[in-house]
């Protein structure tokens, strides 16, 4: 924004102004003084009009007609203009943060991720102390992600019902409550649900917005000539090795599933060369 170095002394000439003439007539200003408005918000409304007009004086009567119309009108505007840059950055912070979400992970990553949303909905039930304390140790964008995330997790509200409790006893560390036996049982038990729904799945069902869902479906190519049981008993060999071996690579979570369901039947000589469907 450039405003000219005179327009300060230009206030003040306006300012100490007995009569004025309107440029424009028929404003709302009509027949007002400049020193009719008070000098903080006739500057502010100056500075602003600048931007616009490089006449001073229309500028002058659009700031004297806007303060007639509303006298916090620039103070307002101020506002407004600053909760959208903040809103702006919010939502760069955001999409960055989900860009960051969408890369390649272990399966370490990927099950603290799940871990971080039960939390999150576990320290929202147990009051506004306690989410607070969890965004400021996670950050905002990773909360938010978190809700989000929790929306999808099935069987959120049985798996936070213990967890809650952990949070009531004072401000606690989001990691020491990570790292307990109790939080690591809910969310395999969460994941086990996950894999055995998903995992026989129609693709039409499947939210690219659920990653649970993505991760542990099917291409309904690959699973229309084998049964659900067998999908089933695949879903718990699946969960099994995400659990024993955090540091295995998902490179894309969409075609994670066949991927192993390839590898499953192949190394157990169920089929030879079976592999994920083409273009997937």
């Amino acid at each position: 924004m450039f405003i000219k170095p005179t327009y300060i002394g230009m206030i003040k000439i306006r300012l100490k102004q007995s009569k004025w003439r309107e440029k424009i007539p028929g404003g709302l200003s009509a027949g007002k003084q400049p020193s009719d408005y008070p000098k903080e918000a006739l500057k502010d409304g100056i500075k602003t009009e600048l931007e616009h007009t490089s006449d001073s004086d229309i500028a002058v009567e659009i700031a004297m007609d806007h303060l007639e119309e509303d006298p916090e009108y620039y103070e307002k505007l101020s506002k407004m203009e600053k909760g959208v840059c903040e809103m702006k950055l919010i939502m760069e912070s955001w999409r960055s943060y989900l860009i960051k979400e969408q890369q390649s992970t272990t399966a370490e990553e990927f099950v603290d991720k799940i871990k971080t949303g039960l939390l999150v909905i576990a320290a929202k039930e147990a009051g506004k102390d306690a989410l607070k304390a969890v965004i400021e140790e996670i950050g905002p964008d990773a909360a938010k992600f978190g809700l989000e995330l929790a929306k999808t997790i099935p069987g959120i509200g049985n798996a936070i019902s213990g967890i809650t409790a952990m949070f009531s006893g004072g401000k606690v560390a989001l990691s020491t409550v990570k790292a307990s036996a109790q939080v690591s049982k809910k969310v395999f038990d969460i994941m086990k649900i996950a894999a055995e729904d998903y995992v026989t799945a129609d693709d039409s069902k499947i939210s690219k917005g659920n990653p649970l869902a993505v991760l542990f479906n099917i291409d309904d190519k690959m699973e229309v000539p084998i049964k659900d049981e067998f999908l089933k008993n695949f879903a718990g060999v699946l969960l099994s090795r995400l659990q024993r071996e955090p540091n295995m690579q998902i490179d894309n979570p969409e075609q994670f599933a066949e991927k192993m369901l390839a590898n499953y039947i192949n190394n157990n000589r169920y089929m030879k060369d079976a592999k994920p469907p083409q273009g997937e």
